[in-house]
């Protein structure tokens, strides 16, 4: 009797191939499309994949658990000047263990998704090819990953899986990236919406000299998260946003910053846990490429090398309260990561 595994299928190329790839290699797939009524409805795409690959699909509802610990965090942050992203969050608390309690129920060891990540070894890895998507598992547990199989890590690219997968089933979707909630809608719109945009306030320009106020916004969640706003010529750059007094901050120069305080951390490895300090590469939300840094752990205190020291606030890229850090070894092996809760200024 061949081995069971409980596979994610939501109606993408990549959970989709994956099951191709596990079929292929003897597994008895049983499918599993969770269900998010806010979300972008993919079920009649992952009942088409279901049938076309036969194998037996379960609707799971998750609606509850991702209003209640993903997008309730994701408002909440955006209230406090904290845009924060919801992928990994979703991951570990919602999508994962979802798919493990389908599979002890259906008596399956392993679980499966679609995400372009190597695992081996018992340790997960950055993929050769474009389209990495290890940076969003950095909350896993060893405990976790342990029952966990990634089939997409070693395929070449996204278009190689849609191209062989074509003819077979024709209206599959790219990976999904970004927010997935919202069905559509604009962040703003969706903001505005559950109330996490707070009416207008200050907009302090923070120079001894010629300092001092530059108007008011139109809400100070528009500003979580931005880099450079042209209220002058040469326009001038976001230093923070106060949730307590609705202040947006305002700097001529552009801030730069070399160090990061985490609020939470998770160590995929835990052994690294137990030094002092370590070395390893650092990579930035939304940034191709990690930077070498210096984590103290004990302390969640991440220090970028000096050649590499990271520069202003922008929506994507930078470093960003609220946002995380993802750390990898020399290898390309996911250590951990965790959520910046302040940053500090460039000082050699």
């Amino acid at each position: 009797m061949a081995d069971r595994v409980v596979l994610g299928l939501s109606g993408g190329a990549g959970s989709a191939w994956a099951a191709k790839r596990l079929l292929q290699e003897g597994w008895d797939v049983r499918a599993v499309y969770l269900q998010y009524d806010e979300g972008v409805d993919r079920l009649p795409l992952a009942r088409q994949a279901a049938a076309v690959l036969d194998i037996p699909l379960t609707v799971v509802d998750v609606t509850y658990l991702m209003e209640t610990l993903v997008r309730g965090h994701f408002y909440a942050g955006f209230r406090q000047g904290r845009p924060a992203l919801p992928c990994d969050r979703c991951m570990a608390l919602v999508r994962f263990p979802a798919l493990l309690r389908e599979a002890d129920r259906l008596g399956a060891e392993k679980i499966a998704t679609g995400h372009n990540v190597v695992l081996r070894g018992g340790r997960l890895y950055r993929p050769a090819h474009s389209g990495d998507q290890s940076m969003r598992l950095w909350r896993l547990t060893p405990d976790v990953i342990d029952r966990c199989l990634f089939p997409c890590g070693t395929q070449v690219s996204v278009r190689a899986m849609r191209d062989e997968l074509h003819g077979m089933i024709q209206e599959l979707t790219p990976p999904s990236e970004g927010v997935c909630f919202g069905a559509g809608k604009m962040i703003n719109d969706d903001l505005h919406e559950h109330d996490a945009v707070v009416p207008e306030g200050p907009l302090v320009l923070d120079d001894p000299e010629i300092g001092g106020s530059m108007g008011t916004h139109r809400a100070a969640v528009y500003f979580a998260g931005q880099r450079k706003i042209m209220f002058t010529e040469a326009g001038v750059y976001v230093r923070s946003v106060d949730p307590l007094t609705n202040t947006v901050h305002l700097i001529q120069r552009e801030p730069r910053y070399r160090a990061a305080r985490l609020g939470f951390m998770n160590l995929v490895e835990p052994q690294y846990g137990q030094w002092p300090s370590f070395r390893c590469h650092v990579l930035v939300w939304e940034e191709r490429k990690p930077r070498p840094a210096t984590v103290y752990p004990a302390e969640r205190y991440v220090v970028f090398d000096r050649e590499t020291s990271l520069g202003p606030f922008r929506f994507f890229g930078d470093l960003i309260p609220g946002r995380p850090l993802v750390f990898y070894a020399a290898d390309g092996a996911l250590i951990g990561g965790g959520v910046i809760d302040s940053t500090e200024p460039k000082n050699w």
